[in-house]
């Protein structure tokens, strides 16, 4: 109450935990601030996709994984991060995506 609607809209565009968009059962947020792209944020969101089959800001058909971007997420020491679901994955490289989202997948299989 008492907060306007575009306040709503300022903070929710310039976060990873609040969305006004409708999400899937699982968020991933890849940082593209500066030192996450210097560090491979933008192989790291390809791999995504192609893993996915979905572009960025986009949800799995079957509405498992949505995949966005943030400008930072404040943890540049472990660029490139990703946060899936809460959980920040430091360092992490395209090349471990496959075996990521494997892992998901069979989780939700139980």
């Amino acid at each position: 109450a008492g907060v306007s609607p575009a306040t709503v809209r300022l903070v929710c565009s310039r976060s990873v935990r609040y969305t006004t968009d409708e999400v899937g059962r699982h968020l991933i947020v890849v940082c593209d601030g500066s030192v996450c792209h210097c560090r491979g944020s933008i192989e790291i969101i390809q791999a995504l996709e192609f893993a996915l089959g979905i572009k960025l800001g986009e949800t799995t058909s079957d509405g498992s994984f949505t995949l966005k971007s943030a400008s930072c997420v404040g943890a540049c020491a472990s660029a490139p991060v990703l946060i899936v679901d809460e959980t920040m994955h430091g360092h992490t490289r395209n090349n471990d995506i496959p075996k990521m989202i494997e892992q998901f997948k069979e989780v939700e299989s139980r």
